[in-house]
C-alpha cells in the first residue's frame, strides 16, 4: 500500500450500542517512525454496515534523526441490521526498512450491539394555511 517505516496500529473507542441506521464514527490509528502524512488509508469493509470514508488527522513529531507520529482515519460506519455488528480485524501492511522486509499489523476492534431505530409517528394529516403575502 506505499507505508514505509516502523508502524503500529490500534483503532479508537467504540459505542457500546448503536442504533440501526443512525452512524457512529469507527477510528484507526496508524502510528510510528515514518513520513506519516503518506500513510495511505487502510480499507475497510464491514458486513451489514456501509461504511463512508470521513476525515483524517495527523500528529507529527520530529527529532533530528527521526520522524515520528500518528494518522488517524475515521469512517462513518451505519448498521442495517439488528444485532451484533462484527467489526473486521484491520490488517495494514508496510514496508519496514531497516529489517529490509514487508510486515503486517493487526487491530481487532471486536463487535457493537445494534440495537433497532426508535420509531417516530408522523402526523400524517394535511392541513391548508393561509396564504400571507407582504407589502407589494
Amino acid at each position: 500500500n506505499g507505508a514505509v517505516g516502523d508502524l503500529t496500529i490500534r483503532t479508537g473507542a467504540l459505542p457500546s450500542i448503536a442504533r440501526r441506521g443512525d452512524p457512529f464514527v469507527f477510528t484507526v490509528i496508524v502510528a510510528g517512525e515514518g513520513n506519516v502524512g503518506l500513510f495511505p488509508r487502510p480499507e475497510l469493509t464491514i458486513a451489514g454496515a456501509d461504511v463512508v470514508a470521513s476525515d483524517e488527522r495527523v500528529r507529527v513529531d520530529s527529532l533530528p534523526d527521526r520522524l515520528t507520529g500518528a494518522k488517524e482515519f475515521d469512517w462513518l460506519v451505519t448498521p442495517m441490521e439488528t444485532g451484533t455488528l462484527d467489526l473486521p480485524d484491520v490488517e495494514y501492511p508496510y514496508f519496514d526498512p531497516m529489517a529490509r522486509t514487508y510486515r503486517i499489523v493487526r487491530a481487532s476492534p471486536g463487535a457493537v450491539r445494534v440495537r433497532d431505530a426508535d420509531v417516530v409517528a408522523v402526523d400524517t394529516a394535511i392541513t391548508s394555511a393561509p396564504v400571507v403575502r407582504g407589502p407589494t
